[in-house]
């Protein structure tokens, strides 16, 4: 029993050494195992604890992780409270996608993030609650665990492990990936604290260099813009705006910008109180807005989201309890602002608040002494000089240098015109293109100026109606404008225009200083007006004198219209002149010289009150407009003579603008107008017009002398072609040559281009072409017969009237029109030729202007024809006579071959024939031979007979009456 007891005792022995042993060698190994676990997760994080940068701490926590969870499925997602999203931080395998984002509570990572707990997934492709469940098919993953990285229970991420096949994390696994994850949470808030002690570092030392840099310049803007572009550097933003309160206090203006520029219009003046900026300034508080596009404040807030703005944060700019302005910046992407940084802001606003006043009062004292520099020489240069553009250029310039503008324009006044004239700019550059250069007084703000005489200072053109041709001011950058009237002795002198590209702020100083340099102005002008008025009334005597001279150096009308034209172009310096002769009876005045116009457009003919001729010729007073397209002259709207076109039409396709007209008076005769022409608008002044009335009177009565002189040249020339007609009519009876005489006589009498002679046969109620003045004209006129009442000399044959008709082209009485147009042959007069009592022949004259209406030139013409018709019908005569004696001749010649010997009346002349019958000499002739007879009357019979029968015949016509 002993033995068997020992023997069982042994066995146990045994057998419980033997579990101890296997015992020990398991614990050994997990002790092994764990020594191991504890090792390498020494190791991992040492790695991730050995660096303090956060991008390269967040690269060794998942590379680690892989590592000591054999997978190289690991990413590492990292917490945006103010997003309330996860954003990858880091992946083992590939890179970090961009744009991924996991809303907190959603999906695996984001409900660890949200409950803090760990999550294993053993199956994810089956899992409902899994969003990527079939990408995880398509890569093989299976399993999915998360761990939230956690430090004092806030969770900075969550790290997340895939594996390809199925895999149940033991509970010291989990442990050691916990406690992994717990030395990440370390790592990332030791590498956070260290890059937000950096930053503010950087942010610490770029103000010291901030504040250096803004010490270091005493330019104003330079000043402010060094402040923009250092706030967007410092706070990492998207853009940076500095507003500063105008001298009122009233209105913000942005006078820096930096960062990003916005895809919209950016407003540049804000109201106090108006908006983020203005509620800035006007409490003089920071605020800051962590979302735009939730903020329930309006103001701003649409025009910022516009711009793509998320995040808003701005502080007052102050100095001595003195609010300047404010310093605004906004992000892109949502950020919520720490008060370190909000106080930073603040200190960056201070002291570029110092540095402001400090530029700001270098500049004042700098443009003090400038603007006193620009007075002086001012004063120096009007003082030397009193030619008017002189001091206008040294005016304009000097003006835009006193008060810093882009242009400064001076427009001076003529207040009887009511107009304002462009005489001087500062930037030739912005005058280049300038639309208009005279403004009415009842049209813009420079009229405005001019007949309020007060200042006016617009800060945005482009708000104020009163503003014209915005174009302009668009296309050089101007948007603002400050107009000063110019005024002395109670009267307008003129308007100093100054342009902007950004608001012109007058101070009381500036406005002192301004007031000054226009009294100053105001009086250099009056002094130069009067020193040119003075030398201008020289000029007018000695260019008087010059052109009296010309004008009666020659009475040759085309020399003096010449002279005339060229003389008034020469003393206006106008771009062409051109002089109108009224005519005696039509109420017409026509273009007879003309110098520097397009005469093949500018009308040839006016009524009488048409345009700057017309009325000046009506009115007998000069008409002028200095832009014909902007003020039309009167008759604008009626037809141009012998045209369907308006007068304003005609001259809308004309380049000139500017028009004036003056009367050609002498002793209270009006003979017509010079018209003068700008091809630019130009306003006649006081001197001018009278310099041409002086002038047209002078040019009046050489105008008179050379139409006097050409009217006894013309009557001399009349006088002799009648003496040299009378001496042909009187050598010859020859009817063509006579006809021929009379054709170029009437041409040269009447001044006629075309003259045709017809001869009357009132038994056959037909006329004759009998000769013509032009044959080269006549070539291509076909009729050469023509019967009584046919075209207009049958109209004169059938009537026994004169015709006059001054436009044939519109009177279908006439032949061949299309002839007549091709010749000019525009006006007709056609006379008949009577000779006692017998129509023999009608005169007909054409030529391209209607005839003479003078009785003078009228009687002329009657008594031209009186002794045309006498020889014309002692030329009928004598052929007639002429061809009966021939007959006669003939006919005797062939009796006596017949008979010997013919018995005859001596009383009645009858023949006895061979049946002792008496018959007439033309009887027996014809019956005896192929003669023919023609009757006439020989001059005996005529004296003895005919003329008592014709003289008895008139007393009983009489005695009748």
């Amino acid at each position: 029993m002993g033995v068997g007891l020992t023997y069982m005792l042994v066995r146990r022995y045994n057998r419980l050494h033997t579990h101890l042993e296997e015992e020990v060698s398991v614990r050994g190994r997990e002790a092994h195992a764990r020594s191991e676990e504890m090792a390498a997760l020494l190791r991992a994080g040492q790695s991730v604890l050995s660096g303090l940068d956060l991008e390269e701490t967040l690269g060794r926590i998942v590379r680690e992780a892989s590592r000591i969870a054999a997978t190289p499925h690991v990413k590492l997602l990292l917490v945006d409270r103010e997003a309330g999203v996860l954003r990858m931080g880091a992946v083992s395998r590939g890179t970090v996608p961009p744009d991924f984002e996991v809303p907190l509570g959603q999906s695996y990572s984001g409900t660890i993030a949200a409950t803090g707990e760990m999550l294993f997934v053993p199956d994810t492709q089956s899992d409902p609650r899994n969003l990527l469940a079939q990408r995880d098919r398509e890569q093989g993953i299976r399993t999915f665990l998360g761990l939230p990285v956690k430090i004092r229970d806030e969770v900075l991420g969550v790290l997340t492990f895939n594996t390809e096949h199925p895999h149940e994390y033991s509970p010291a696994e989990l442990k050691t990936l916990s406690s992994f994850a717990d030395t990440a949470a370390l790592a990332i808030d030791n590498a956070r604290l260290y890059e937000a002690a950096r930053r503010r570092e950087m942010r610490l030392a770029t103000l010291a260099t901030v504040t250096q840099s803004l010490t270091a310049t005493l330019s104003v803007q330079e000043v402010l813009h060094r402040v923009v572009e250092r706030t967007v550097t410092l706070f990492d933003s998207s853009v940076s705006r500095l507003w500063l309160l105008d001298d009122e206090g009233q209105t913000l203006t942005l006078r820096a910008h930096a960062g990003d520029r916005a895809a919209v219009d950016t407003a540049t003046t804000l109201r106090l109180g108006e908006g983020f900026v203005g509620r800035i300034t006007k409490t003089c508080s920071a605020l800051v807005v962590d979302d735009v596009w939730q903020d329930p404040r309006p103001e701003n807030a649409a025009r910022l989201r516009a711009e793509g703005i998320a995040s808003f944060a701005g502080v007052p700019v102050t100095i001595g309890g003195q609010v300047l302005g404010a310093l605004g910046i906004g992000t892109r992407e949502p950020r919520r602002f720490r008060e370190e940084e909000l106080s930073l802001l603040q200190s960056l606003a201070n002291s570029a608040a110092i540095a402001i006043a400090n530029a700001r009062l270098h500049e004042g004292l700098a443009r003090r002494l400038e603007r006193l520099e620009t007075l002086t020489r001012l004063n120096r240069a009007l003082s030397s000089s009193l030619d008017r553009d002189t001091v206008l250029k040294e005016i304009t310039r000097s003006a835009a240098q006193l008060m810093q503008v882009r242009g400064a324009s001076f427009w001076l006044a003529d207040e009887a015109a009511g107009t304002l004239a462009l005489v001087g700019f500062s930037d030739p550059a912005l005058e280049a293109d300038l639309p208009a250069r005279v403004m009415m007084f009842d049209r813009g703000l420079l009229g405005w100026i001019a007949t309020q005489q007060r200042l006016v200072n617009v800060a945005d053109v482009f708000t104020d109606a009163r503003f014209l041709n915005p174009a302009w001011w668009r296309g050089h950058g101007l948007t603002s404008f400050v107009g000063v009237p110019v005024v002395h002795g109670g009267s307008v002198v003129g308007v100093l225009g100054l342009a902007g590209a950004q608001p012109i702020h007058l101070a009381a100083e500036d406005e002192t200083i301004l007031g000054a340099f226009v009294v100053q102005a105001a009086v250099a002008i009056q002094n130069a007006s009067l020193y040119e008025s003075a030398r201008a009334r020289a000029q007018e005597i000695g260019a008087l004198h010059e052109v009296g001279a010309a004008l009666v150096s020659s009475l040759d009308l085309a020399s003096v219209l010449g002279a005339i034209t060229a003389s008034a172009m020469e003393l206006t310096g106008a771009g062409g002149s051109a002089v109108f002769e009224l005519g005696p009876d039509e109420g017409l005045l026509r273009l007879r010289a003309a110098r520097g116009i397009d005469e093949s457009r500018t009308p040839t003919v006016l009524r009488l009150g048409q345009g700057a001729a017309g009325a000046a010729a009506l009115r007998r007073e000069p008409v002028w407009s200095p832009d014909v397209s902007v003020q039309p002259l009167p008759g604008y709207q009626e037809e141009v003579p012998g045209s369907a076109e308006p007068l304003g039409e005609r001259v809308r396709t004309l380049a000139y603008r500017g028009m004036l007209g003056i009367p050609l008076l002498s002793r209270d005769t009006v003979f017509g107008a010079i018209c003068l022409y700008w091809y630019e608008a130009h306003t006649p002044e006081e001197q001018e017009i009278r310099l041409l009335t002086a002038f047209a009177q002078q040019a009046a009565v050489a105008l008179e002398n050379a139409r006097l002189h050409a009217a006894l040249g013309r009557r001399l020339g009349r006088v002799e072609t009648l003496a040299r007609l009378t001496r042909v009519l009187s050598s010859s009876l020859d009817r063509d040559r006579i006809l021929a005489e009379i054709a170029r006589a009437a041409a040269e009498l009447a001044e006629a281009r075309f003259v045709t002679i017809w001869l009357a046969d009132e038994t056959t109620q037909t006329l004759t072409l009998g000769s013509v003045s032009d044959p080269g004209i006549n070539a291509d006129w076909a009729p050469t017969t023509l019967p009584f009442g046919q075209s207009g000399v049958g109209w004169i044959a059938a009537h026994r009237r004169a015709l006059r008709v001054d436009d044939s082209f519109a009177d279908d009485r006439f032949l061949q029109p299309e002839w007549r147009r091709k010749h000019g042959l525009k006006a007709f007069l056609g006379l008949p030729v009577i000779h006692e009592g017998v129509l023999v022949a009608v005169l007909s004259l054409s030529g391209p202007q209607p005839f003479s209406r003078e009785p003078e030139d009228e009687a002329l013409l009657s008594a031209f024809t009186a002794q045309a018709a006498v020889a014309i019908g002692n030329a009928s005569l004598y052929e007639a006579e002429g061809q009966a004696r021939r007959a006669a001749e003939l006919a005797l010649a062939q009796v006596k071959q017949l008979q010997g010997m013919l018995p005859i009346c001596a009383y009645c002349k009858k023949i006895r024939n061979d049946s002792n019958y008496w018959q007439s000499i033309e009887a027996y002739l014809g019956e005896r031979s192929a003669a023919t007879f023609s009757h006439g009357i020989c001059p005996d019979c005529r004296e003895k007979i005919v003329k008592p029968e014709m003289e008895r015949w008139r007393r009983e016509q009489g005695k009748d009456r």
